[in-house]
C-alpha cells in the first residue's frame, strides 16, 4: 500500500508540474545542460584526436556522446539521481 501511495504522489506533483508550466522549464533546462555537454564533449574528442592522429569523426562523435550524458546528469536535482 505504501508504495502504491507513494506513485500516486509522484504522479500527482507530475500532473501539478504540467499545469504549472514547471515541466517545460525543466525539459528546457535539461535540453540545454545536455547540449552544451555535446557541443564540449564534441569538441574535446575533436582536439584529442587532432593530437593523437586518431579518426577525429569517431572521437567528436563519442565525445558529444558522452558531454551530452554527463550534462543531462548534471541538469537532474540531486534526489531524482538517487531516486
Amino acid at each position: 500500500m505504501s508504495h502504491q501511495k507513494q506513485q500516486d504522489e509522484k504522479l500527482q506533483q507530475a500532473v501539478e508540474g504540467i499545469y504549472n508550466g514547471t515541466l517545460a522549464d525543466n525539459i528546457k533546462q535539461n535540453i540545454k545542460y545536455a547540449s552544451t555537454g555535446i557541443a564540449i564533449g564534441a569538441f574535446a574528442g575533436l582536439l584529442f584526436a587532432s593530437f593523437a592522429g586518431k579518426c577525429r569523426i569517431c572521437f567528436a562523435f563519442w565525445g558529444s556522446i558522452a558531454g551530452g550524458g554527463i550534462g543531462y546528469l548534471t541538469s537532474l536535482p540531486k534526489k531524482q539521481l538517487y531516486e
